[in-house]
This record gives structure tokens, sequence and C-alpha cells, in this order.
């Protein structure tokens, strides 16, 4: 009995040893394919719901509490998950390149870059979207709609805004710890491209990026599916604060621009414009 006893200790220290070693290179950066797949699935599906819920209240000619707050959730929530999707491919792609290929995925690069730049005119359209949303309540044309709700009832719309809320207070909580230092050299050397996104009449007219700071995966594809390792890894090194930047700025322009509300239409399209601004960067 006391060497069963002993065989299975012995088995729950392996596995123990086991958890803690994965555990330990989660937290050095180790690479899962699966985990960018699921958070390239997720931000797919909120981009989608994002435009569905614009089309709706331009189709429905009303706008209800819980559509201003379900935009602002979803806006915030696909935001996080390109970033945290893009900190998946900087991984990959440096494992990639400082194994010279024996580790990692540095074409994980050019799947990411494609998702990327189709989202692209997607949330610039969004954006238009909410400008269209933003002249027609101011016409009128546009209403508000009460919100029903059964007595005791709980929203999801307010667990999911929540949850968003979270994410964006907890800034730092986004930014996986082999990211720390990057993140610590994009804030010293922090850019200003979203702009002051005081008012959503000019925010088209600001839309343009520099090109230093527009598009950086793709300018990492080609030495990196080439296998240049040296010219790959200089390429995201280079590129990783900039992305930063661009989630920081997202951040504060998202916090900055006020809750989403059928009286408020253009905090909905300043936001909006927060998004595309931020894809147009991780393209």
């Amino acid at each position: 009995m006391s060497h069963i006893r002993h065989v299975l200790m012995s088995l729950l220290c392996c596995v123990l040893l086991l958890s803690s070693a994965r555990a330990s290179a989660q937290d050095c950066g180790q690479y899962d394919r699966k985990e960018y797949d699921a958070y390239s699935a997720r931000a797919e599906q909120q981009l989608t719901e994002l435009e569905k819920l614009a089309d709706g209240i331009l189709a429905r000619g009303a706008m209800t509490d819980a559509d201003g707050a379900r935009n602002d959730s979803l806006t915030n929530d696909y935001a996080a998950s390109m970033f945290s999707a893009y900190q998946v491919v900087y991984t990959a792609a440096e494992l990639a390149a400082k194994s010279e290929g024996r580790e990692g995925d540095a074409r994980l690069t050019s799947d990411f870059e494609l998702v990327a730049s189709k989202h692209e005119p997607r949330t610039i359209a969004l954006a238009l979207k909410w400008e269209k949303i933003h002249a027609a309540i101011t016409q009128g044309e546009i209403k508000q709609a009460a919100l029903e709700r059964q007595e005791g009832s709980t929203s999801p719309v307010k667990q999911l805004t929540q949850e968003g809320l979270q994410q964006l207070t907890r800034r730092d909580d986004m930014v996986r710890p082999d990211f720390l230092k990057i993140a610590a050299r994009g804030e010293a050397e922090q850019k200003s491209f979203v702009g002051s996104c005081k008012s959503a009449a000019s925010v088209l007219g600001n839309f343009i990026l520099p090109t230093a700071e527009a598009a950086q995966i793709a300018k990492c594809i080609g030495p990196c599916v080439a296998k240049n390792w040296g010219a790959c890894l200089q390429c995201i090194g280079n590129a990783a604060p900039v992305v930063i930047n661009a989630w920081n700025e997202f951040v504060g322009c998202w916090n900055s621009a006020g809750e989403c509300k059928w009286y408020k239409p253009w905090n909905c399209a300043k936001k909006a414009w927060c998004l595309a601004k931020f894809i147009a960067v991780l393209a």
C-alpha cells in the first residue's frame, strides 16, 4: 500500500511540475497557435456584432440606451481582442527569429496582417455609419427608443460593459509580462497619432496617419516569412512600441470620449474613429 501511495505521490509531483513549467513558459512568452486563433475568431465576431448594431439603428430609425452600452462594450472588447492577438503574433515571430525557425511561427505575421487589413476598411466604414447616425439623430430622423426590461432581470449589456470597462481600467493587465520592457520603451517614445478626439466632425480629417506609424505588421511579413531572421527580429522590435503606443492612445481616446448615448451620438462616433485608427496601426 505504501508503495502504491509513493507511486501516486510521484505522479502527482510530476503533474504539478509540468503544470508549473507550462505556466512559467507562458509567462516567458511561449507561443500558442490555439490562443491566437481564439483571439482572432473572437475579434471577427465582435466586429461583426458592431456592424450589425450600427446597421440595426439605421434600419429601425431608433436607438436605445442598451444600443449605446453595447456599442461601448463591443468597441472596447474588440480592440482588446486584436491587441491580444497581436501580442501572440509578436511572441511567435520573436521566438522564430531567435531560434532561426526551430520555435514559434514567423508566418503568423502574414495571417494576422490579412485579418487586420480586412478589418481596417470595415472599421472605417463603421465609423462613417456612426457619423451618419449622428447626423440622423441631429435631424430628428433617429429617435430614442425605450429599453424594455423585466423587473429583477439581470442585463447582459450591463455585464458586458462592466467587463469592457475593467479591461480599460486595468490597462497594464492587457500587456503580457514579456511586453513590459517594450511597453516602457513605448511610453518613453510616446507619439500621438490619434489626435485630440475632441470633435467627431473633425475626426475624419485627422484620420491620415504618418507612414511611419501605419500598418506596422505589414512591414515585417517580408523578412519574417523569408526567414531573414535578423531583419525579422529588428522589424517586430521596432513595431512593438508603436503598437503599444497605439493601444495606450486608444485607451485614452476611448475613456475621454464619454458614454455612447442616443442624445450624445458624437461620443459613439469618436469611439468608432478611435478604434479605426488603432486597427490601422495593426494592419
